[in-house]
């Protein structure tokens, strides 16, 4: 069966640069079934090393409107996953490696497929357009269409700048060694969150992807866009599995990447071999010297927690400051108050059976403790968890903290939640909890020194710059490159 391929556009006038766009054989377009024209659901199989396999052992994914079967996932069992790895590893030599100018050229092939592509769903299998990807994705994972979009145009950005941000995290150095394999754990929260493994393809290291149950599509698409453009399926595996089924990839891979609650992480956070992101506990941190102005921050407050529906882990679900903290707890709830699931475009629904109750639940709980306020609720005049045509919500949350003890100080939920706590300066470090951004509003050297030495924070950006704002060359999304690298050199 021959690939989608990928031509520049033709009778388009060459000057500039090259208008690349999805070209598929008619011949080939006729014997290809469409995914929006097969009857019944569609089926995701294990892709072991480029080869598909049907297990008899399914998980269903519904439609959380209506309860329907969108699609079955086969799911590798342990068994599976720990003899492909052995077989895979026996081999001393990878015999994908690339050099850089192969893979950027590969790259930038495979970010255009992955925007604009027909491309087969899995290997030999139905075409999945870019519209029936983001449509399946909207509906599993409760994201809206302006979500997906921006999730996809940064993605398709990371894919085609891969190469520079090897090159930027490399600093230079010559690559000794580079792992022979990466286990990929994945997350359910943000397609996005699909751009810190690029940097292994990049490498020519081979992947082992265990995708979230409810985005099984980005990295199928990913994985379709990069085999689409040239890249060995030698390089490609792809494991929907169980909780047994991610220790056994850690456990037998090389390397291991792992996304998660702090629940899910933490056996494995001495562990060398596996690269751990998560949970994110990111926060704007305000210093002295420009508290006074904290109301020219507002749209600063708004865009780091609302990004992406609130799910992500580099939204801000703390604001940190030393004083003013009622007042902008207030002024920042009667901003928030005006976001709804209405609006079709903010809001991100919660998917998971029981999964909004549970979370309103646990916030009701915390505001009832002394020194905790939930300031967004009488501007609401509705309850937090609401009903949407036919999905669940859980409406923007402002919290203001007296009691910087209080747990919910520093927790993160998957929709917007933040808290506002005051903290004087000189007690910050010892007060935060690790995290993965923060942004600190301050041009005090010595404060921004500390908090950047407290080994707190794995990515800080200093200024009014968002906390969701993405720097693929830099921790936590840039570290993958040392991860599966010794170097030497400068």
């Amino acid at each position: 069966m021959r690939r989608f391929a990928w031509s520049p556009a033709r009778n388009t006038p060459m000057t500039g640069s090259a208008r690349f766009v999805p070209w598929v054989p008619q011949t080939l377009l006729s014997q290809r079934e469409s995914t929006s024209s097969m009857a019944g659901p569609l089926h995701i199989p294990v892709i072991r090393r480029g080869k598909v396999y049907r297990s008899l052992d399914v998980s269903p994914l519904v439609d959380p409107r209506d309860g329907s079967l969108v699609a079955e996932i086969s799911i590798a069992n342990t068994d599976l996953i720990e003899r492909d790895a052995r077989v895979f590893h026996s081999n001393q030599t990878n015999p994908y490696r690339l050099e850089i100018e192969e893979c950027q050229a590969i790259a930038h092939g495979a970010a255009d497929a992955f925007l604009e592509g027909e491309l087969e769903l899995y290997p030999d299998g139905p075409v999945h357009g870019p519209q029936e990807y983001r449509d399946h994705l909207c509906c599993t994972t409760g994201l809206t269409q302006a979500h997906v979009h921006t999730q996809s145009e940064r993605l398709a950005n990371a894919i085609r700048t891969v190469t520079e941000s090897i090159q930027q995290q490399a600093g230079g150095a010559v690559r000794k060694q580079v792992a022979s394999g990466l286990a990929v754990i994945l997350p359910n929260n943000a397609p996005g969150v699909n751009g810190l493994w690029l940097p292994a393809l990049g490498l020519g290291v081979p992947v082992a992807i265990k995708p979230g149950h409810s985005d099984p599509w980005t990295p199928l698409r990913i994985l379709s866009a990069w085999r689409s453009a040239g890249l060995s399926d030698g390089l490609m595996s792809y494991y929907p599995s169980t909780h047994a089924g991610v220790n056994m990839l850690l456990n037998s891979w090389p390397r291991g990447l792992l996304f998660g609650d702090g629940a899910t992480v933490q056996p494995y956070r001495s562990r060398p071999d596996v690269d751990v992101r998560g949970p994110g506990r990111s926060k704007l941190i305000f210093g002295s010297d420009t508290i006074s102005n904290w109301s020219d921050h507002m749209d600063l407050m708004v865009s780091s927690v609302l990004y992406n529906g609130g799910r992500s882990c580099i939204c801000a679900s703390t604001i940190v400051v030393p004083s003013h903290g009622e007042a902008i707890a207030q002024a920042l709830a009667e901003r928030l108050v005006e976001v709804g699931p209405s609006d079709g475009e903010t809001l991100a629904a919660c998917v998971e059976p029981g999964l909004a109750k549970r979370l309103n639940q646990y916030v009701d709980e915390a505001v009832r403790n002394d020194g905790v306020t939930d300031c967004s609720s009488e501007l609401r005049g509705s309850p937090r968890w609401v009903v949407h045509d036919g999905l669940e919500y859980l409406l923007p949350t402002v919290v203001l903290c007296r009691d910087t003890s209080q747990s919910i100080a520093q927790t993160e939920l998957p929709f917007p939640l933040v808290s506002v706590v005051e903290v004087a300066p000189d007690q910050i470090v010892d007060w935060l909890e690790p995290g993965l951004v923060a942004t600190v509003v301050s041009d005090d050297a010595n404060f921004v020194a500390g908090l950047r030495q407290s080994g707190k924070i794995s990515t800080m950006h200093q200024g009014p710059i968002p906390t969701t704002e993405i720097r693929w060359d830099s921790p936590p999304e840039g570290n993958l490159v040392d991860h599966l690298c010794s170097q030497t050199g400068s």
